[in-house]
């Protein structure tokens, strides 16, 4: 085998900062040492390991840096892995599925070394599974699970998975893993009864009778349940559902509650990510519910938009496509699944430029009313790059914009915001809409500054916004706290502007325990514990509430991700945040 070496965690986006020209013979000889020869990693499987390499977008075999196993269990175990934005759900996959060396661990005796080992058997591989499946992310799950050895699973395995996997999220892998019939379910009553509520989910109540007349025959404990659910099947409502959290057939109850649109959507009202891939996955309620649910998905990054493009192009196939249907696809107060499947199919039909433009920005407004544009950004990303800007086309040029930095085609993007402009500063100043996009490119796109175009200073810009009426303040701070994250130099009036007379006014609780993780992270980024550093930093950011913003922790967990080299996360997170300025 041909040696190969990954180098150190710093190195994640292959971004070659101007102070690494700059390296003394000493900092060279230190980072040689740091250097990992592929062959030195052992053969035998261990749950640490994982099986993504950097190549593969892997974080590096030496993510962990001297973090011991202990803090790092810990951190698994109390991070916040709320998938509520699509790039610290990618973050987090990637860590978890990350070839790399294990945390060190705590010298023990010989003498407990066994037991020890024992009793900590697969205890990384149950942590990682744990959290992809809070996420939502099966395909990873599977991912991990083909790739254990039959060795080390041993005849328990598909016990122990199940139980790993009880999330709300894992409804549809728990009602398909009973019905294969993997389990002794005469003996485990507690499977059968859930078993039996995913039979009422998929609306086969009279099976689903004749197995509560089982279950009443063997199993005397289970008669509340039994009688619970029958008063559903009689009388379906969320009042003759028992929904107390601390039940043990709580989860049940919620499936039986699948088998009524209404209730199901009350019941999961907190909880709508959910809720939707429940729908999609187990191909309940209407094709319109099931579309609808993956259009919201796929935006959300669990699925492929190719997965959506191929839906709507067989959707469309099925239309009732009468002369009336066609006098409503365009107009704007109509927003509809039909509507939307037909204006995409009408954009990749269309032989004009100035109409398939048209229908591009009819779609993306539909899109961005129910929140799904980053969906079908992706989708229509090859109808946008066949235009090409024109005078035409110059009212299409922000809408072409947005899009394309939305699906990270940076030069196709300024492509469009620079034609027909010469003097760049003249038109920040007289378009609000062009300085916004500049600062969202100069968020998004490493490379900006390095360009040739003479692009404005971002202090004059953000002042420019400053200045506005039409802006809001907290996104102006938004801005200026990413590109400060990011090491942009912000000027020291706009920030005093924003530390001292504005952040005072909005509620910001910093508490003990945030003072706490802020000074973990201060130390792991000098550390060089890349893994520690991702982990807090989601925790921050996913304790973020829309109403409340702490614009302290989006500085701190932006600049941490920055500096420890995850500068394409770091971009792509301050992007994702501020894209709806």
């Amino acid at each position: 085998m041909k040696k190969k070496s990954i180098q150190n965690n710093n190195v994640i986006d292959n971004q070659v900062d101007l102070y690494t020209e700059k390296e003394t013979k000493e900092q060279e000889i230190e980072k040689a040492k740091n250097l990992i020869v592929v062959d030195d990693i052992p053969k035998e499987y261990n749950d640490w390991y994982g099986i993504l390499s950097s190549e593969q977008g892997g974080l590096g075999w030496l993510m962990w840096g001297n973090t011991n196993s202990d803090l790092a269990v810990a951190l698994l175990e109390k991070t916040n892995f709320s998938p509520k934005s699509q790039i610290l759900s990618d973050l987090t996959s990637k860590l978890l599925m990350s070839r790399a060396q294990k945390p060190k661990e705590k010298e023990i005796s010989d003498g407990i070394a066994d037991s020890f080992i024992k009793k900590g058997q697969l205890q990384y591989l149950k942590k990682k599974i744990k959290v992809l499946a809070y996420i939502g992310d099966t395909e990873n799950i599977n991912r991990l699970v083909e790739n254990i050895p039959l060795e080390v699973k041993g005849s328990n395995f598909d016990n122990l998975l199940y139980e790993l996997r009880q999330f709300d999220k894992d409804i549809p892998y728990i009602c398909d893993e009973l019905q294969k019939k993997k389990f002794d379910l005469q003996k485990d009553i507690e499977k059968r009864k859930t078993l039996i509520a995913c039979i009422i989910a998929r609306k086969n109540f009279n099976k689903a009778q004749l197995a509560l007349e089982l279950l009443e025959n063997d199993s005397v404990d289970s008669l509340n349940y039994i009688q619970t659910v029958r008063k559903f099947l009689e009388e379906p409502s969320i009042k003759n559902l028992l929904l107390d959290e601390e039940s043990m057939d709580i989860k049940n109850f919620k499936i039986i509650s699948l088998s009524n649109y209404d209730i199901a959507k009350n019941i999961f009202s907190n909880d709508s990510i959910t809720f939707n891939k429940i729908i999609y996955d187990m191909k309940l309620y209407s094709t319109i519910n099931q579309v609808e649910s993956l259009e919201k998905l796929v935006s959300l990054g669990f699925y492929s938009p190719n997965i959506l493009k191929n839906v709507y192009e067989d959707y469309y196939t099925k239309l009732d496509k009468t002369e009336d249907f066609y006098d409503t696809i365009k107009m704007e107060t109509e927003n509809s699944l039909n509507i939307r499947v037909s204006l995409y199919h009408l954009i990749n039909n269309s032989v004009s430029d100035i109409e398939r433009a048209k229908l591009l920005n009819l779609l993306w407004l539909k899109s961005k009313e129910i929140g799904i544009e980053k969906a079908i950004y992706f989708m229509t990303s090859n109808s946008i790059n066949s235009l090409v800007p024109k005078r035409e086309l110059s009212w299409f040029i922000y809408p072409a914009t947005e899009a394309l930095i939305s699906v990270k085609e940076y030069n196709e993007a300024k492509n469009w915001l620079f034609f027909m402009t010469n003097d760049f500063k003249d038109r920040a100043t007289l378009d609000i809409n062009f300085c916004k996009m500049l600062l969202l490119l100069y968020i998004a796109d490493a490379d900006l500054v390095k360009s040739n175009y003479d692009i404005p200073d971002i202090n004059f810009l953000l002042k420019l916004l400053d200045n506005s009426l039409n802006i809001k303040k907290q996104s102006i701070y938004s801005l200026m706290v990413t590109l400060k994250a990011l090491n942009y130099e912000v000027s020291a009036e706009l920030w005093e502007n924003f530390y001292i007379n504005e952040y005072i006014k909005f509620n910001t609780n910093l508490d003990g325990l945030k003072t706490n993780l802020f000074l973990i992270l201060e130390e792991s980024v000098k550390k060089g514990n890349l893994a520690e550093v991702v982990l807090l930093t989601i925790d921050l950011l996913n304790t973020q509430r829309k109403k409340n913003i702490d614009y302290y922790i989006i500085y701190k967990a932006i600049n941490a991700l920055n500096d420890i080299g995850l500068r394409k996360y770091a971009r792509n997170f301050g992007l994702e945040i501020n894209l709806d300025i």
